[in-house]
């Protein structure tokens, strides 16, 4: 679980010089994607924040360096790009793929993975990695195609992913014309041409669901946003609408969020959203509402820290008989 987390954090680095998505991950995604998320790592490791994301990690996490040692394989230096790809069905883990371009040294990390039990096959002569079988509620898998790309995700997206290496996949032209646009000028992004409302039900939390049902969100047809960590963390999202009216009807409950939450300063719990909220840049620009926002690093920082303290003191409960 803590390797897990180890590439999650990853997850969130940007690079300092953002590029457009690799197109091989985009020709592996999967037939009906509505949903794609990346991030380039590599770049990341020399920013400010990277470098205090990679400091907070586990260094002295004896799994996880016992993990690095029997394979080879370090997620902190050897992956250099992650794209995620959906349909947004509402299927959970089944609904998609993680595709990542990096190092991997296959003969060991399989070797590795079979002395803990895993189980390794091979389909259409690609080298496919699965939960023991004791483990049999589990169905995700791991592929590499090659030293320098792998597939994880439930085993027959991962499968069809294999399968489609020499089809030709046509993407949703406005995700893909966005992705294109949103990878070649910010360090993460995502675009989803899921409508908003679709996606209601599927949040467990009730008041976001019942926001996300509200007139001004069930006129929403594709967001997007990106994260720009050069200097602090500048966050920025747009809302395709189906009118022009929608949109400033959306600006408008988006801006009153915003001062209701700046005129409760005093009740804002997460440190920086205060002075992020100052920085507040809302506008419309035909059916389209954009919204921007920096947080300063120092800010950042404190908010991960805080966190991670949480995490690690986890209040005693009492029970009585």
């Amino acid at each position: 679980m803590r390797t897990l987390r180890t590439v999650l954090v990853l997850a969130t680095l940007a690079a300092a010089m953002a590029s457009a998505a690799d197109r091989e991950l985009l020709r592996l995604a999967p037939a009906g994607t509505r949903f794609l998320a990346g991030v380039q790592v590599d770049q990341g490791k020399i920013t400010p924040f990277g470098r205090f994301l990679l400091s907070r990690m586990e260094k002295d996490d004896k799994e996880f360096q016992a993990f690095v040692t029997a394979t080879g394989f370090d997620p902190t230096r050897d992956v250099d790009e992650i794209l995620v790809a959906a349909s947004g069905a509402g299927t959970g883990h089944k609904d998609g793929v993680m595709l990542a371009r990096g190092h991997f040294n296959i003969q060991t990390i399989l070797a590795s993975a079979k002395e803990k039990g895993a189980v390794v096959t091979d389909y259409q002569g690609v080298p496919l990695l699965s939960p023991p079988k004791s483990k049999t509620q589990q169905s995700g898998a791991v592929a590499f195609l090659n030293g320098s790309i792998a597939i994880a995700g439930d085993v027959q997206k991962v499968k069809s992913a294999i399968a489609q290496r020499t089809q030709t996949v046509s993407l949703d032209s406005a995700l893909e014309g966005k992705a294109a646009e949103l990878s070649a000028t910010h360090h993460a992004w995502m675009v989803s041409v899921v409508p908003v409302a679709e996606m209601a039900g599927r949040v467990p939390d009730a008041n976001m669901s019942g926001a996300m049902k509200g007139n001004a969100f069930q006129a929403v047809e594709q967001i997007s946003g990106g994260a720009d960590f050069t200097d602090g963390v500048k966050i920025s999202a747009e809302a395709v609408t189906r009118s022009d009216k929608d949109a400033t009807a959306l600006a408008d409950v988006v801006r009153f969020l915003a001062n209701l939450a700046q005129m409760n300063r005093e009740g804002v719990q997460a440190p920086g959203l205060a002075a992020a909220l100052e920085t507040l840049d809302l506008k419309t620009e035909g059916k389209v509402a954009k919204v921007s926002f920096r947080v300063p690093e120092a800010q950042l920082e404190q908010m991960i820290q805080s966190h991670q303290h949480r995490a690690r003191v986890r209040p005693v409960v009492h029970r009585t008989k």
